[in-house]
């Protein structure tokens, strides 16, 4: 029930420099060494020349180092908005010496980075630069801002009495470079308002809280003028917090022009001064989120109306300066100072708050604006990592029906942290008549398996001993591809389960590809015979039982049919066999089972009746002490014992011939599904405990039939249960 955009709230998060692409070589230059991979390894990268080494490129100065460089380029003022990774760099970009002396917008052999503005993209405390920060780097940051003000909204002599308010807001905002000219910002802003008043008549709360409202959007932006102007637009969406709960009734949506003046690229001495403007439109939907006119103290009106951020729809100008100053041996360290103007116009009247001119001191000069003056610092500290104070000083407040006062003075921190996922990328001096490294290109082996019928075999092991600690695992086609290794003798194994390994050396040449192929004998199938027959109790009647098999290298249960049938294939040979059923004398027998198969009858003796004091029933339905919990649709494990407890009652009670399981949830969701879910999930875990399939029903009735209301969680518990009817019961 507020704004998304909330005035005076945000956060910045800093971003981290791309890396350089190498520089292109000349046309005529021979062909560069092609990448090998060492065994047991995927293609590796030619060798990389640290610092101080050299080595010769036809008609060219320079090469890659791609040694690493302290990752101590974090600042907070954007870039220039030129990415050496895209190419396009300044003329007088950096020798990438640590140094960097030509480069203002490079720090310790990086391009500066950036922080987000406190509505999420690149820019000061509240003004977007027309730039997006370094390919695919990530900006992360936290902030809170608060004030606190006597006779804030009310003038102290009129006869509403003096009121102090206080507000205490937070964001997370998280941006991200995804192309050259475009980056995504995401944030999340909360806050809480006190005010104390005299007046006992105020029906609005004391404290109110609004949380939960989201923004999101994406920047473009292009630099001309070999960096020195950048201009740009910004399209975003905020989503409103509902009055009750953490949902979106209503959204927002703005748009916005941007343009940046960067003396550092337009002046001789390298100006550290960056003139940044946007202008722009928001249309603000949160009056609908709230029934303001069914409000009768005017007071109390617009103050919750400024505590959940209730705004017009408005024109949106900003006006900021900044000053990146850079100092440090490699000028890693920075700080931005920086002011800025903030001016709002309302584009629509709200005659519901005409009559609260007079709460005021005096009528506003501009009534439909709102404005105030931001000055603010932001550092450098270490490795990416920011921090930031500012405040905000209201300029000009609005006549109440054009919209809600504007806060006389709040203080902003922020931190943050930039991330750059690309390595830093310098050039180097090197010797202009080294010749080139000679490429080095090995060979591979491609073979194939197959068995004595010349099917191929899925899955046989080829390994490479004194070559390769790993191997491969032939494809459905009995085919592999080994790793590349140098020319020369390579021996290979290859082994299948069940039959003696073969081994073979076969001559790699470099550059080719050795064709091998593997005839193998495969094992012999052992014999199989099938276990079947009845499991039945006194009367002969078949019954749900579960049986555990063991003997030649098998444990496992398998589950008879409902009518008592089980027919399993098994390997020839000796078996223990465990038979249970709920309600019945568990039984143990030995058997062999041979390639003529095995005949299994059990006749199971009915156990007297388990204790089930947390079950009964009647002809109408079954009732249980305990809940049934869940986990999603399943059934949670802590009621297992309830539901094994209800499985024995049901099979000491045959009389309860059809029992329907009922299942009740809230309305959250698709209710109608995961009751249905959770109705299947009881009824399998009684099958599986030996209950008759054909007993049981299970209904999903969904939200249907509540026994409370769902707004709170002590309903919706209520709401949630499980109910066992009787739908047939034989006397």
């Amino acid at each position: 029930m507020r704004r998304s955009l909330l005035l005076g709230l945000g956060l910045s998060f800093p971003t981290v420099a791309s890396a350089a692409e190498p520089p292109s070589l000349p046309a005529d230059a021979p062909p560069q060494p092609t990448p090998v991979a060492a065994p047991g390894t995927a293609e590796a990268a030619p060798p990389e020349p640290s610092v101080g080494e050299t080595a010769t490129l036809p008609d060219t100065s320079a090469q890659l180092d791609l040694s690493a460089q302290p990752s101590d380029t974090f600042g907070d003022p954007p870039d220039d908005g030129f990415a050496e990774d895209e190419g396009n760099a300044p003329e007088d970009a950096g020798t990438g010496d640590g140094d960097d002396s030509d480069d203002p917008a490079m720090i310790g052999g990086r391009r500066e980075p950036f922080s987000p503005t406190l509505r999420g993209p690149i820019g000061l405390y509240y003004t977007a630069l027309a730039d997006v920060g370094g390919l695919y780097t990530f900006r992360f940051r936290v902030h809170t801002s608060f004030f606190k003000q006597a006779t804030f909204a009310v003038s102290p002599d009129s006869i509403y009495g003096a009121d102090t308010h206080s507000r205490v807001a937070g964001s997370v905002d998280l941006g991200f470079t995804f192309t050259k000219w475009t980056e995504a910002y995401f944030g999340v802003y909360n806050q809480a308002n006190r005010n104390e008043r005299q007046d006992p008549n105020r029906v609005d709360p004391p404290v109110v809280f609004a949380l939960g409202d989201i923004t999101f959007g994406i920047k473009a932006a292009h630099k001309v003028a070999n960096g020195g102007f950048g201009f740009g637009a910004i399209a975003g969406a905020g989503l409103l917090s509902g009055a009750d709960k953490l949902l979106t009734d209503r959204a927002n949506f703005n748009i916005d022009a941007i343009g940046t003046l960067d003396l550092r690229y337009l002046t001789a001495s390298k100006a550290p001064v960056r003139l940044s403007t946007n202008i722009g439109w928001i249309l603000d939907n949160s009056y609908k989120l709230v029934e303001f006119d069914k409000i009768d103290d005017p007071v109390s009106r617009e103050i919750l109306r400024f505590s959940l951020g209730v705004n017009h729809s408005r024109l949106r100008m900003r006006f900021g300066a900044d000053f990146p100053i850079r100092f440090g041996e490699h000028r890693q360290f920075g700080i931005d100072p920086s002011i800025e103007y903030s001016w709002n116009v309302s584009t629509q009247e709200e005659t519901l708050y005409s009559d609260l001119t007079a709460l005021a001191d005096e009528e506003s000069p501009l009534p439909r604006s709102q404005g105030w003056v931001t000055v603010g610092l932001r550092s450098n500290v270490y490795d990416g990592l920011q921090i930031g104070v500012a405040a905000d000083i209201r300029t000009t407040s609005p006549n109440y029906e054009w919209g809600p006062p504007v806060a006389p003075w709040q203080v902003i921190l922020g931190l943050g942290w930039s991330i750059d996922p690309k390595p830093v990328i310098k050039e180097v001096e090197v010797a202009a008549d080294a010749p080139p490294p000679t490429p080095v290109l090995d060979g591979r082996v491609i073979g194939r398996v197959v068995d004595s019928a010349g099917q191929p075999v899925a899955g046989a092991r080829v390994s490479f001993p004194g070559l390769s600690p790993n191997a491969i695992l032939t494809d459905e086609n009995g085919g592999f591809i080994s790793y590349r290794f140098p020319e020369g003798s390579v021996s290979i194994n290859v082994e299948i389960e069940g039959s003696e390994a073969m081994e073979q050396t076969v001559d790699v040449t470099a550059e080719q590809d050795t064709q091998v192929d593997f005839a193998m004998e495969a094992p012999a199938a052992p014999a199989e015979g099938t276990m079947e027959g009845l499991i039945t109790d006194e009367a002969g009647v078949g019954i749900a039982a579960a049986v555990q098999i063991r003997g030649q290298g098998i444990d496992e249960p398998f589950n008879a049919q409902p009518d008592g049938r089980i027919a399993v294939l098994l390997p020839v040979g000796d078996y223990t066999a465990s038979v249970s059923a709920v309600g019945f004398d568990p039984q143990e027998l030995s058997l062999t089972v041979t390639a003529e198969g095995f005949n299994l009858a059990v006749k199971m003796n009915r156990s007297l009746p388990a204790e089930t004091p947390n079950v009964s029933g009647n002809k109408r339905r079954i009732r249980i002490k305990k809940r049934v919990s869940y986990q999603g649709t399943d059934v949670a494990e802590r009621s297992f014992p309830i539901l094994d407890e209800l499985a024995a009652f049901l099979a000491g009670h045959p009389e309860f011939v059809s029992v329907e399981i009922r299942v009740h949830t809230d309305d959250r969701g698709n209710a109608k599904s995961r009751s249905q879910g959770r109705a299947d999930a009881v009824r399998n875990y009684l099958v599986g405990k030996g209950v008759a399939v054909d007993r049981l029903t299970a209904v999903g009735f969904g939200a249907r039939a509540p026994t409370a209301v769902n707004l709170t969680p002590e309903g919706r518990r209520k709401n949630n249960r499980t109910e066992l009817r009787v739908n047939s019961f034989k006397e």
